[in-house]
This record gives C-alpha cells, sequence and structure tokens, in this order.
C-alpha cells in the first residue's frame, strides 16, 4: 500500500475524553479516549486520507478477544461503521490509567474530501468504557491547511 511509505503526520483532536500516553519500550505515543459519553471530535482539511488507529482499552474483567466498533459522524450523518476485534497487547502500557490494558492496535482509513471538515468517532459494540484513537495524514497533505 503506498500509503504507508509515506511520512505521516499526527493530527490533534478538538475534543476528548482525555489523553492517555501509550508507553512502548522508548517510544511514548498519545492517543485520544473515546468514552461511551465523550466523541473523540477530530477537524480535517482534505483532500487526504486519513488514518484512524485505534485500541480498546481493557478492564480487569475483559479477557481474551474482544469485539468492537467505531463510528464515524460529520454533522448528523453516518458516514462509516468500522467493527473491529482485537486481544490484549504485550509489553505496553499507559502512563496515565494504568488500571486499563490496551488492546492490539486496529487501524483504518477514510478519504476525506475537499474542504473543512468536523469529524466524531464514537465508541460502540463492547464491553469496554473507551477506546484510544490517534489520527494521521500524509506529511504532504499539510498544505491543505495554508
Amino acid at each position: 500500500m503506498l500509503f504507508r511509505s509515506r511520512k505521516l503526520v499526527t493530527l490533534e483532536a478538538l475534543s476528548y475524553d482525555k489523553i492517555v500516553t501509550l508507553i512502548s519500550g522508548e517510544k511514548m505515543i498519545a492517543y485520544y479516549v473515546s468514552s461511551q459519553t465523550h466523541p473523540v471530535q477530530l477537524r480535517v482539511i482534505g483532500p487526504t486520507k486519513l488514518r484512524i488507529s485505534t485500541r480498546l482499552n481493557y478492564d480487569s474483567t475483559m479477557k481474551g478477544e474482544q469485539k468492537y466498533s467505531v463510528s464515524v459522524w460529520e454533522a448528523e450523518k453516518k458516514l462509516k461503521l468500522k467493527p473491529l476485534s482485537t486481544t490484549k497487547s504485550v509489553g505496553v502500557h499507559y502512563k496515565e490509567m494504568s488500571n486499563y490494558i490496551p488492546g492490539k492496535v486496529n487501524a483504518f482509513f477514510i478519504d476525506i474530501p475537499n474542504g473543512e471538515h468536523i469529524y466524531k468517532f464514537n465508541v460502540g459494540e463492547t464491553n469496554s468504557k473507551s477506546v484510544s484513537m490517534k489520527f494521521s495524514i500524509p506529511q504532504k497533505d499539510l498544505k491543505n491547511e495554508e
């Protein structure tokens, strides 16, 4: 896939439940948490291809493979419902949420049309209370901001 070979830049969310830091070896990666009551909101200027990386947050009651979904909304219109499943990650943890174990990362893409867009990302269809998300676009598309 050509998208993976390009330099990606991370986008900052407009609103979210909280920010958490995933610790993976020497790397620290910021994720935005979408809870049942607080979706993540993101502003994107197209055209571009948005990569949404998600990690289900396992609490102490959750075992094995877990299903979840992420719905993507613009205004009152649902653009996408992405069903996903994951298992617990090994060797990574959250700095701020030590009582949760991050799931293995899942990623999906959305083609963003020309112009400014505000999207909401809701977690659904899960026993978990939240999902952590990270958003990125190809570096070359930062020129859309100008």
